[in-house]
């Protein structure tokens, strides 16, 4: 094939517009040297290659046609390829529980059941990213809000009461209530005055008022809150012997179901009178508890305080004359030792050198001034130390007491 021929035919090729066929060219140019081989002239003539140019390039338009024609698709309206579109993005392909992989396109997961979705993306290695982005669900019904769901173990507002209303509430009381709901609760008492319980929160109240409090402004009863009951008791003016025991007497009439009396944070009397020893100058705090018939309790604490000048020392005289006619002044023991009911052992002592010479468990065997050694009287205007041990003292009493005899 002649080469200037050849090379013409590939320019006017390349310089079209349809892309250049290197494999067709070559099988046309086989046919073209077989035929120049033979002798044939035919390829000599300037009209025979402007017919074979013709024919190479509509052969060539023809194929280009054919292979773009089957990687373009089908055309149709604007309207539906516009829904086909939309179609295809809103498409989900699930096999079991994993998304199809297709390309990179987006892959948005929906559910009916809630009003975020879960966003899986493919990166480029077709791998499944997950983006934790919330979408709202295409829906024509309106998506409501803010709306208060129980959760299934617990009961509807209106029949969710707590506290139990079993037990008597006191003015005064505190108490802690818990309010399971997610909405919100109030608690109206009947004065009008009203709590706010927040959903899944306690709020700790203060009683104050006696009277009914009611759930959401009236609409279910909760409990009651009753008055307590008044209490009060008097105290003495002055300190009384009983038994040669210094006591105070408290009274108190009330109309209640029970009381009790504290002192020293112990019980120690629940009857409506307390007698309560007094053995020292310190105050003395006392306090009734009383229930009220309603069941509500109330306390008052009082104090008492004994006079400067108060001190026991079982009433035991300074002095005594054994000489004396009048059997009180010539003998000495502890006048409360004549009084009382007490196991008791009392020494007389020299202070000279600390010898005993007298000794008595008996309160009918006084010491009458004589030493028991020498069974002679001791010298006049002596002193000598005297002091008593009680074998079973009174509750909060000392058991030991001491002091100095004059003989006169």
């Amino acid at each position: 094939m002649n080469n200037d021929i050849s090379d013409k035919i590939k320019s006017s090729l390349e310089n079209f517009e349809a892309p250049y066929d290197a494999k067709a060219w070559d099988q046309l140019s086989q046919r073209l040297d077989a035929k120049s081989t033979s002798g044939n002239s035919f390829t000599s003539y300037p009209k025979t290659w402007i017919v074979i140019s013709i024919t190479i390039i509509g052969a060539s338009l023809g194929i280009y046609k054919l292979s773009t024609a089957v990687e373009q698709p089908i055309l149709v309206n604007q309207s539906q390829s516009k829904a086909n579109q939309e179609f295809k993005s809103e498409q989900v392909i699930l096999t079991g529980s994993e998304p199809v992989k297709k390309s990179n396109e987006k892959i948005v997961l929906r559910s009916p059941k809630t009003e975020s979705t879960e966003q899986t993306t493919l990166n480029s290695k077709n791998q499944l990213i997950q983006q934790n982005s919330v979408q709202s669900v295409h829906s024509d019904a309106p998506v409501q809000k803010n709306t208060p769901v129980l959760k299934s173990n617990e009961r509807p507002l209106k029949s969710y009461i707590y506290p139990k209303t079993t037990k008597v509430y006191c003015v005064g009381e505190k108490i802690e209530i818990f309010n399971a709901n997610t909405a919100d609760m109030y608690l109206t008492h009947a004065s009008g005055k009203q709590f706010k319980i927040d959903g899944q929160e306690s709020l700790l109240i203060s009683l104050k008022q006696d009277g009914l409090y009611t759930w959401n402004s009236g609409e279910k009863f909760a409990f009651e809150v009753k008055d307590k009951p008044v209490v009060n008791f008097t105290l003495p003016s002055d300190i009384i012997y009983e038994n040669g025991i210094p006591t105070i007497t408290l009274t108190s009439d009330l109309n209640v179901k029970n009381q009790k009396w504290y002192y020293d944070q112990k019980i120690v009397s629940s009857n409506e009178l307390l007698k309560l020893n007094i053995f020292s100058k310190e105050k003395y705090a006392v306090t009734l508890q009383v229930t009220g018939v309603n069941g509500c309790e109330n306390q008052l604490t009082k104090t008492f305080y004994p006079d400067p000048s108060f001190h026991y020392n079982l009433k035991a005289p300074t002095g005594f004359d054994p000489t004396s006619s009048n059997p009180k002044r010539n003998t000495f023991l502890p006048l409360s030792l004549y009084e009382r009911d007490t196991p008791f052992r009392m020494l007389i002592i020299d202070p000279r050198d600390g010898t005993v010479i007298f000794e008595t468990t008996d309160k009918n065997n006084p010491w009458d001034g004589k030493n028991q050694k020498t069974d002679q009287l001791v010298a006049e205007d002596s002193e000598y130390i005297w002091k008593v041990i009680l074998m079973n003292p009174e509750k909060n009493e000392k058991n030991e007491y001491k002091g100095m005899i004059t003989r006169k």
